[in-house]
């Protein structure tokens, strides 16, 4: 989980995630910048004992149960760049990653 939170790109299906950088790091969390479904986003993420990774969204078009973050979420529940979308490309990326021995 720690590979996706610092590169998307590479986790996510083609095209939905197009710029993700860590632009700062402590020993407690990074912050990255992400370019997620045309959105800019900036992320506080932190690594919890090796086993959880919370992400916190500093800046972004969303608030919580506004406009954007309905309309965003709608876009989410689609089949071919929601949630379960992701997900699956998590899945079949982690694998890859576990067959060539990066994991």
């Amino acid at each position: 989980m720690e590979l996706k939170a610092r590169d998307a790109r590479e986790f996510l299906p083609p095209g939905v995630c197009t710029r993700c950088e860590v632009i700062e790091e402590s020993s407690t969390h990074f912050v990255r910048e992400a370019t997620i479904a045309g959105a800019d986003l900036r992320e506080i993420i932190t690594l919890e004992n090796e086993s959880k990774v919370t992400f916190f969204q500093a800046t972004g078009p969303r608030e919580p149960d506004g406009p954007e973050e309905r309309a965003m979420q709608a876009q989410f529940d689609d089949e071919g760049t929601g949630y379960r979308a992701a997900l699956l490309s998590t899945l079949k990326r982690t694998r890859e990653l576990l067959r060539e021995g990066r994991l």
